[in-house]
């Protein structure tokens, strides 16, 4: 009875112990279920910092910056972009925007143009697209905004890009602008609201000057 006695007090003052030592823990956001097994909320945030690390070593850093690449990542991307730029402006150079398309002296159909305009009689939201471009590469920003609004701008755009692509390819430098996902999200529906309003105004345009 004496050694059960010893054991039971040695144990008693044991969990004394441990109880006293563990007021200061639990006291503490995040450990106040911890002898539970269930995690608090700062086990909730560790775990959502870590997730937030990794979504970052996976989408690359935020912002604008700088990556060297290499020549086979320059010819994966920058130099086919760049070509087809260069073939877009190329032809807006050489073609004279027309009330009607025509290869020679043929006139291209609508239903190959815009089989939405073909089918309804209304312009689609790119119809215009490609006689603005060809307005633009003739240096007529009025003609170019009659036939669509946002061409010119579109335009002026991809000469940016361009610009980019011929100096990436020159110096081996990409630009690279790191945008989280909910920032991408609002964006693209920014860009298709845009779009969808200049839509109206297109119609209005057209419809004075005579084009629809």
């Amino acid at each position: 009875k004496t050694a059960a006695g010893g054991q039971l007090s040695q144990v008693s003052v044991a969990l004394t112990v441990f109880n006293r030592l563990g007021e200061p823990i639990k006291a503490i956001p995040g450990f106040a279920a911890g002898r539970t097994g269930t995690a608090g909320p700062g086990f909730a945030g560790f775990r959502g910092r870590n997730q937030t690390r990794a979504r970052e070593r996976e989408d690359g850093p935020r912002g604008l910056c700088l990556v060297r690449i290499s020549t086979r990542q320059k010819l994966t991307l920058e130099a086919p972009l760049l070509g087809l730029l260069l073939i877009v402006f190329s032809i807006s150079a050489l073609v004279a925007p027309n009330m009607h398309l025509r290869v020679g002296d043929v006139d291209l159909p609508s239903v190959v143009l815009c089989p939405f305009f073909a089918i309804t009689g209304i312009p689609c939201l790119f119809c215009g697209i490609t006689r603005s471009f060809l307005a633009m590469g003739r240096f007529d920003f009025v003609s170019a905004f009659v036939f669509h609004p946002l061409g010119p701008a579109i335009f002026l755009a991809l000469i940016a890009v361009a610009l980019v692509m011929a100096v990436t390819l020159a110096t081996g430098w990409r630009v690279r602008l790191g945008l989280s996902p909910a920032l991408r999200h609002q964006l693209v529906r920014w860009a298709i609201c845009i779009l969808v309003l200049a839509w109206p105004l297109k119609l209005a345009i057209w419809s004075h000057t005579g084009l629809l």
